[in-house]
């Protein structure tokens, strides 16, 4: 896989690093040639000296083979720029920005634009462990409204059918991991403790979902 990186700062030089290390081939731009050094030595992939959204600078790294391109600057603009250069001009697969400020969220979104918002993210995670013991969000659906969600099952809820956690338009069991092995389980399949379930959950029928697995929450 062909990836462009925008930004050499903590989280673009790691993801560069880390793809790297797998075997892709990955090219960094950044406007500072001192950030270069954040790839460390062993870092095989080439670096840039360039703006993110200039259109000269992404052919110079390449952009116009890329599978994947990445604006990962903490500017909030520079980034979004970035991608509808990515995106509408080069027409690359495969396009992520990075976003600050997550009530931008939702527009850039609607936009068509896939933005990863680390202040949603952090601010999800640390509800889940403030809330609720024994589940943590895999993924916040554009609509801002649906998060799919890994449960691992309490022995209370030991014995219980798929079709008694499925409440239509609120809340669905998709698949299960048992003793290592996925399946995706009929109405009838009786669950156990430690299964592992995956949920398509809406935000506001979270709690009846609790309630139905006998999560423990901090809420009343």
């Amino acid at each position: 896989m062909y990836v462009v990186i925008g930004g050499c700062g903590r989280v673009g030089s790691q993801l560069a690093k880390n793809l790297d290390e797998q075997g892709h081939s990955v090219v960094v731009i950044d406007k500072d040639p001192d950030s270069k050094r954040r790839l460390g030595s062993s870092f095989s992939g080439n670096f840039v000296v360039g703006n993110v959204f200039d259109i000269d600078d992404l052919i110079n790294a390449g952009i116009e083979e890329a599978d994947v391109f990445c604006a990962l600057t903490n500017l909030d603009n520079t980034n979004i720029m970035a991608c509808q250069v990515a995106k509408k001009i080069f027409n690359v697969k495969e396009v992520i920005g990075r976003l600050y400020n997550p009530e931008r969220l939702s527009t850039y979104q609607k936009l068509g634009l896939e933005m990863v918002c680390g202040t949603s993210l952090m601010v999800t995670q640390l509800k889940n462990r403030v809330l609720t013991k024994g589940y943590d969000t895999v993924e916040t659906l554009p609509s801002n409204d649906i998060e799919i969600i890994k449960v691992v099952v309490p022995k209370k809820s030991s014995g219980k059918k798929i079709s008694d956690l499925t409440l239509k338009g609120e809340f669905m069991p998709t698949s299960l991991i048992r003793n290592g092995q996925g399946l995706i389980p009929d109405p009838d399949f009786e669950i156990q403790e430690n299964d592992i379930l995956y949920f398509s959950v809406r935000l506001s029928s979270m709690n009846k979902l609790f309630k139905k697995l006998n999560l423990e929450t901090g809420a009343e």
